[in-house]
Parts: structure tokens; C-alpha cells; sequence
């Protein structure tokens, strides 16, 4: 199996805004934050509304928007609000806009080098507390077990969670600070501006010490306890639940402040108090339906516990409905999330259930071209993508990006968001150059926010590198992950585990360049980083393994590969279970091994443990399906069983088909794969019919020059052989060779493959000398690649030995003879 490489997929999840109501004109005043001072107007910020007429704050800061088509409480969304050396620091308030001709709304901003000094202080301090954090958990697991007081098998569940919290938090470090910097020291009490100075200064434990002594989840219960005794006097004591109102939405505050606070010093312990004070408001009070909101995606998304977060969703969705009737804007933000968290746990037919409901209330509701209805079609895509239609998946996201397109412009962060899915899309339809772009774009735009150093950007490499390795540019593909691997290695260090998969990309191109020792260099460097940082009991690990087993089962190192797939397997069979996509694969892997040691019935049982796998898990239409189908047929043509192998075959095919259409890269290899049994059986000009069909594929590809092109010629030029047609083994052999010229890539098996069609083509011409020259070049070939004692070395020894002896050269076909059958006779590695 092909050493494996990552793309970087989002799913979205919507958050809520508070309602209000509407005129068709909107005040407001633009004000510049100056930390605890009062803030003061800001005038010349340019406003590019939609559905209302540009605009610029005058020197008071004050503007006005006018709204000419838009209704009672819809949502303003705007495409800019900005002025040079500016950036908006009251996001909150921004996502929650909507038309008030009351309320004279109030946009705050802060100088761009002010709020990037207090990100950098967060930043590094909440990096330090998580490190810490981090060490001080192992420490305790490396004591509980020393103690005898957890299993080995709890052991490493339990180390798995804190190096998974660990690497959650270090990905969402920059969410993390972005929300605490952004606190508005003008808007909170002196207490709070102690505990942010306790930050500023490192303090964080202190900080959080500060707000425990606050209590302000029992004093916020409290109230919204005395606010429930109240209601059944609501109208004689309305003065009363006005002011307890004001008063938990004080607290209310304070809380939220308080979990920002949990956040930027991160951890196990953090996490958990996070839960409870999100978890005892909730359902405290379940009419609060932002709260409700906000438990469930601090759930799904730092703790992944699914079964909770849909709790809380439910609750919300409940809620809306009991308060607000069976349509409204929270049931529909309700549905979409209880739509992610049944994505997430791969119930994929309750996922879209949910998702077709969210879109059907939104539609029903009269909001079809908005940022929420954007991440609902985004959610579908990923789903469509997650079962293999990539088709449809793209024809979603691209609804998805068309809408925040038109709402929020094209160099907004969401638009990088579903740009990278789309990318990831193109690249599995074969659309490499339009997966390229998509790429590139991204990578703009997060330069434009984000600056050039920073773990989104190593991202956008890493995914643009798969664009062209995925397209055969090895090179450029090497290239851009070199770029990337030294960029998080600057940000993160040499000792973290995305270093590891960087070196498992660079492995895999070398791999695919044919390139196989050095490729099994980057690998075992993968494996010993992926040792030291993660343990040997972890994915990275097992991922590492397998790629290392790839190369060597390449090279003919056969039971050293089935060695490391093996321990793989074992590895994510522990960490995973025996029905996870991860085990199905090393199956499929091992299955392969199986079938090459001519072991036929433990590898068909290997294939069938892997293809009930995902079949339950994707569906039968599924194109990792019909890639084992294909191994499946392999096996049968293997035990020279053409019938058996030509029916699994097709169903391959049947399955590409309607998955990517006609003209897709998994077709053309099917096509191979017929055209194959169609050669062996002597049916040839079917074969060449079928090889010509795969050709015209991949030359219609967007990269013309590639390995996939070279090998379909080999075999065009081996059933042309058979037919003794040597112009046109010459002409396909010829077009092999120019790939291999245009690839700087000569010294590929494949053109040791190429070099042996050669030498047969001769030697039935008896141009032995030519014959000669060709199978010599292939056997260097070989021998640098395979080492010499490889089957296909033999194979070219008996071709040599076929040359000499019609050369009348008895001893020296003789000599080859003997080097053919001691490679067949010696113990293999």
C-alpha cells in the first residue's frame, strides 16, 4: 500500500445570536479601545454592508446604514469594516448584529499592533501553563502505574486522552487567546481587571484561584434559582425580575470570562471545571439557548464527549421549540449540531437527517442566503466527502463558499475554512490543478490574517504539497512539505508529533518516486521521533510502521514487512478496536503480504475482515470498497482463477464509475486491471482496447506527464509484444521513456519494466547485443532498488541467460542461469 499523506478537513458548527427587533436603519458609533481608559471615537473606519450603502464613520465615530430590503430582525452581515492599522475587537458583538433602529450599535476596534502585543503575552504564557499541565499529568499516569494502581491497557487509554487534550489545546491555542485578548478591561469590574493583570503577568493558576474565590457559578445558580421562584408572581414582581435579570446577565458575563480564563491555561484539571460550570448553568436554566449552545460545542469539540454535547443540543433544540414554535433560528443551529455530533460518531444517514432539517426550517423560515445556511451545505459536503461521493460533496461546498462569498467577502477566514475542503474534493475527482488553486488561495488569505509563520500556514503547505504529489510532482510535492516541515519545526521544535508526519510525508514521496531507501529513511526518522514524543502504543507509531512496511514489502523484504504491518495492526487494533477503518486497512495490508508468500486463503481472509469493515462503515458503493474488490480479483487471477477474478474486477469498475464518471484516474486503473486478465488469457486486442481507454484517461488528466501514463504504456507495449508488433512496442515504449526523461525520474522501476519489454523485443529479433544492453540496464535498475536478490533480478538473469545462449555463448548462459536459480534458492530476509 501507498505510503499515506494528510489533507486537513473542517466541519462547521453554528453558534447563536440574540435577537432583536428591526427598522430599516441602523445607527451606531465606532469607538478605538484603550485598555482601562475610556474609549474614545473613531472616525474614517469604511463600512461595506450588505444590502445597505457604503459608508465612513464620521469624527465622532457615528454612522448611519440604511436598509432598504431587509425585515424585522434579520441578521446584518457585513463584507468590511475596516480602517489601515485597525481591527475589530468586539467580534462578539459583531456576530450577534441585527437591526435595531433603538439601539445605536457600538462597534469597538483596537490598533492591530496593540491587540497582536497582548495575543503574543497569551500566547506564550498559556503555551508554558499547557506544557506544564501536560508534564505534570503524565507524571501522575508514570507514578499510577509504577504504583500498580492502573493496568497497562489503562495506562495508555488514559495517556492517549492527555496527549489527545494536549494536542486539541495546542490547535486551538490561537482560539483560545484571540477570545481572552479580547476582553474589554473598560467593561469589567476591578476584580476581573486583577485577574487579567494575574494573566498578563504569567499567573494563571493565581488567576484562576482569583475567580474561584468570586464563586461565581454558585452565585450565578443562585439567581437564576431566585429568578425561577419568581415566575409564578411574574407580573407583581416584575420590577424584581428585572433587576435579578440584569444581574445574571451580569454574571452571566462573568462566567464566560471566567471559562476564557480556564481556556488560556489549559489541561485536564481546566477542562473539567470548564465542563462543570458550563454544565450546572445549562441545566440550571434550559430557556438559555446560547448557553445550552455553547456546553454542547466545548463538549464535541475539546473533550469529544459525543453523548453529552448531544444532550445538550437536544436540550436546546427542545427548548427552542417549547419557547420560540417548531421553526425558528435556535432549532435550526440545534438540528445542524446534533446533525455534526451523529457525523462524528459516523451515523452517517442520522447526520444528513438532521442536516436536511436544519436547511428544510432555515428555507421554511425565509433565510437561505446567510453565513449559518453556508455552514449547514459546508456540513453536508463534508458528509458527502466522508462517504466517498466527492461529486456531491463539491457540489455543496461550493454552495457553501458561494454564500459566505456574496456575505462576508472572498478574503474572509471562513472562506479559507471551505476552500480547503474544496481543494481536498478536487484532488479526489483527479482535478489536481483546480485542488491546487483552491490551495493556494487559502494560503493567501490565512497570510493576509494570520502573517507567514504560524501552524494554519505549515497547513496550507502541507495540503498544497498533496495537491501535486497526488498529480505525480514529486519533486515540487518534496519541495513543499521540505517548506512546511521547517516552518512547524520553527514554530513547534524537533520534538513534536507533527514533525513526525512531516517526515512520513517526505517519506511517501520519496516512496512513489521509486525511491525506496530513502525513502524508508524519512520513515524510520518518523518512527523514532514518533517513539520518543508519543510512545510506542500510539497512532503516529503505528502509522509509521505501516509506511516503513510499505517500503519493504516493495523491496521484497517480505517477512520484515509483514514483521511491521503486523505490529501496526496490533497497535491500532489496542488503541482502536477491531472494526476501526485504521485496522481495516492493515488487513488489507497484510492480506497483501499474504498473497505475495502465495498464502491464498489467509489472505482472502484478511481481505474479507477488511471490506466487512467498510462496507458497514461506507456503504457497498464506497471507492475504498472497489479498491479492495480489486485486491480481492488480484488474488483470484493470483490462483489463476480468471473467471472469479474478471467478476470482482468489474464490480470495481461498476463502482468507479458511479462514483467519479468516466474519466477518473480509480477507472483507469480498473481498465488496467481487465485488460490484464484479457492479457493473460490471449484475448489481446481487448486488452489493448481497454489499456487505450486507461491512456486517454490519464492523459486527460491536468498533469500529462506522470507514472500512471508510463506504466499503462508498458503494458501497451507487453500485449503488443505478444502480437509481435514491435513499431508499436517501440512507439508505447518510447512514450514511457519520455515520461521517465520529463520526470528526471530514470531510474524508476518502471523503467526497469520498460527496459525488459525492450530486451524481449529484441531477443525475438535476435538483436541479441541491443537485447543484451536493454535487460543489463534493467538489471541495475533493479539491483539499486530491490537489492540482488530479488525475484525480478532473477527474472532478468534468465532473460540475459536466454540472450547468450542465442548468441551460441553456452557458458555465459549458463553463468546466468545459475545466478537466476541461486536467488530462487536462498533464503529470503
Amino acid at each position: 500500500m501507498t505510503a499515506s499523506f494528510r489533507l486537513a478537513v473542517y466541519a462547521g458548527v453554528l453558534s447563536l445570536s440574540a435577537a432583536a427587533s428591526a427598522q430599516t436603519t441602523q445607527k451606531g458609533v465606532v469607538v478605538q479601545y484603550n485598555g482601562q481608559e475610556v474609549k474614545t471615537p473613531l472616525g474614517g473606519v469604511a463600512f461595506d454592508v450588505r444590502h445597505a450603502q457604503s459608508t465612513i464613520s464620521d469624527r465622532q465615530g457615528r454612522f448611519s446604514l440604511s436598509f432598504p430590503t431587509l425585515t424585522a430582525g434579520e441578521k446584518i452581515t457585513y463584507r468590511s469594516i475596516a480602517k489601515e492599522g485597525f481591527e475589530i475587537f468586539n467580534t462578539d458583538a459583531m456576530e450577534q448584529w441585527h437591526l435595531n433602529p433603538k439601539h445605536t450599535f457600538r462597534i469597538v476596534m483596537c490598533r492591530s499592533d496593540r491587540f497582536k502585543e497582548l495575543k503574543d503575552l497569551y500566547t506564550r504564557n498559556s503555551s508554558q501553563a499547557y506544557r506544564q499541565q501536560f508534564e505534570k499529568e503524565k507524571s501522575e499516569l508514570a507514578q499510577l502505574r509504577r504504583q500498580n494502581r492502573l493496568k497497562e491497557q489503562e495506562y495508555f487509554s488514559e495517556l492517549r486522552k492527555v496527549e489527545a487534550l494536549y494536542e486539541k489545546q495546542l490547535d486551538n491555542l490561537q482560539n483560545y487567546v484571540d477570545r481572552f485578548a479580547r476582553i474589554d478591561l473598560a467593561e469589567v469590574n476591578a476584580a476581573e481587571r486583577e485577574i487579567v493583570a494575574l494573566v498578563q503577568q504569567g499567573c494563571i493558576e493565581r488567576a484562576i484561584a482569583k475567580y474561584d474565590s468570586l464563586n461565581i457559578v454558585a452565585r450565578l445558580r443562585a439567581g437564576i434559582e431566585s429568578r425561577n421562584s419568581v415566575r409564578s408572581a411574574i407580573r407583581k414582581l416584575d420590577n424584581t425580575r428585572r433587576q435579578l435579570a440584569l444581574s445574571n446577565d451580569s454574571l452571566y458575563r462573568m462566567a464566560d470570562r471566567q471559562i476564557a480564563t480556564l481556556l488560556v491555561a489549559g489541561g485536564k484539571e481546566n477542562n473539567n471545571r470548564i465542563i462543570s460550570i458550563y454544565t450546572t448553568i445549562a441545566y440550571a436554566d434550559t430557556t438559555n439557548i446560547d448557553w445550552l449552545i455553547k456546553t454542547g460545542d466545548f463538549l464535541r469539540e475539546y473533550t469529544a464527549e459525543y453523548p453529552a454535547a448531544l444532550k445538550a443540543y437536544q436540550t436546546a433544540l427542545n427548548s427552542a421549540i417549547t419557547t420560540q414554535g417548531p421553526a425558528s433560528h435556535d432549532a435550526a443551529i440545534a438540528l445542524n449540531n446534533i446533525g455534526l455530533i451523529h457525523l462524528l460518531k459516523e451515523n452517517f444517514t442520522l447526520a444528513m437527517d438532521y442536516y436536511e432539517r436544519a436547511l428544510a426550517m432555515r428555507r421554511q423560515l425565509g433565510v437561505e442566503e446567510n453565513p449559518d445556511m453556508a455552514t449547514i451545505y459546508s456540513n453536508i459536503g463534508q458528509l458527502y466527502s466522508t462517504q466517498g461521493d466527492y461529486a456531491k460533496a463539491l457540489e455543496y461546498l461550493q454552495k457553501a463558499y458561494d454564500i459566505n462569498l456574496a456575505a462576508l467577502g472572498e478574503n474572509h477566514p471562513k472562506a479559507a475554512v471551505i476552500l480547503g475542503n474544496i481543494s481536498a474534493a478536487f484532488i479526489n475527482l483527479g482535478r489536481y490543478d483546480e485542488g491546487i488553486e483552491k490551495c493556494n488561495k487559502v494560503l493567501e488569505i490565512r497570510r493576509a490574517t494570520l502573517g507567514e509563520n504560524h501552524p494554519l500556514i505549515a497547513v496550507g503547505y502541507n495540503n498544497l504539497a498533496a495537491c501535486h504529489h497526488f498529480k505525480g510532482e514529486y519533486h515540487k510535492a518534496e519541495e513543499i512539505y521540505r517548506k512546511a516541515m521547517e516552518m512547524n519545526i520553527r514554530i513547534l521544535g524537533d520534538k513534536h508529533p507533527l514533525i513526525a508526519d512531516a517526515y512520513n510525508n517526505m517519506g511517501s514521496v520519496y516512496e512513489n518516486r521509486g525511491d525506496l531507501d530513502k525513502g524508508l529513511e524519512w520513515f524510520r526518522k518518523s518512527l523514532a521521533l514518533s517513539l520518543e514524543v508519543c510512545g510506542e502504543n500510539h497512532q503516529n507509531t503505528a502509522s509509521a510502521y505501516n509506511n516503513i512496511a510499505s517500503c519493504l514489502d516493495r523491496k521484497g523484504n517480505i517477512p520484515k514487512a509483514l514483521e511491521n504491518y503486523t505490529r501496526a495492526r496490533d497497535i491500532f487494533t489496542l488503541l482502536l478496536g477491531e472494526e476501526h477503518p485504521n485496522v481495516a486497512v492493515l488487513n488489507n495490508n497484510i492480506a497483501g503480504i499474504y498473497q505475495t508468500q502465495e498464502r491464498y486463503a489467509e489472505s482472502l481472509e484478511c481481505y474479507d475482515k477488511a471490506l466487512r469493515v467498510f462496507r458497514a462503515l461506507l456503504g457497498d458503493d464506497h471507492p475504498n470498497v472497489a479498491s479492495l474488490l480489486n485486491n480481492i480479483a488480484q488474488v483470484h487471477y493470483d490462483k489463476g482463477d480468471m473467471e472469479k477474478s474478471l467478476e470482482m474486477h468489474r464490480k470495481a469498475l461498476d463502482i468507479n464509475l458511479r462514483t467519479f464518471g468516466e474519466k477518473h484516474p480509480s477507472v483507469a486503473v480498473s481498465y488496467n486491471n481487465i485488460g490484464g486478465i484479457y492479457d493473460r488469457t490471449n484475448r489481446l486486442d481487448e486488452a489493448i482496447e481497454l489499456y487505450l481507454k486507461s491512456l486517454s484517461i490519464y492523459e486527460g488528466q491536468q498533469n500529462s506527464k506522470n507514472l500512471d501514463i508510463a506504466r499503462t504504456c508498458n503494458y501497451l507495449a507487453q500485449s503488443h509484444l505478444k502480437l509481435g508488433n514491435h513499431d508499436k512496442v517501440r512507439e508505447y515504449c518510447a512514450k514511457a521513456n519520455d515520461v521517465y526523461t520529463s520526470l528526471s525520474n530514470t531510474s524508476h522501476p518502471l523503467v526497469a519494466s520498460t527496459m525488459t519489454i525492450m530486451g524481449k523485443m529484441h531477443l525475438q529479433g535476435k538483436e541479441y547485443d541491443q537485447a543484451l544492453a536493454s535487460f543489463t540496464q534493467a538489471v541495475e535498475i533493479r539491483k539499486n532498488k530491490l537489492g540482488e536478490n530479488h525475484s525480478s533480478v532473477a527474472a532478468l538473469y534468465r532473460n540475459i541467460a536466454d540472450t547468450y545462449k542465442g548468441m551460441k555463448k553456452k557458458s555465459l548462459a549458463d553463468e546466468f542461469y545459475r545466478k537466476a536459480d541461486a536467488i530462487v534458492t536462498s533464503p529470503k530476509q
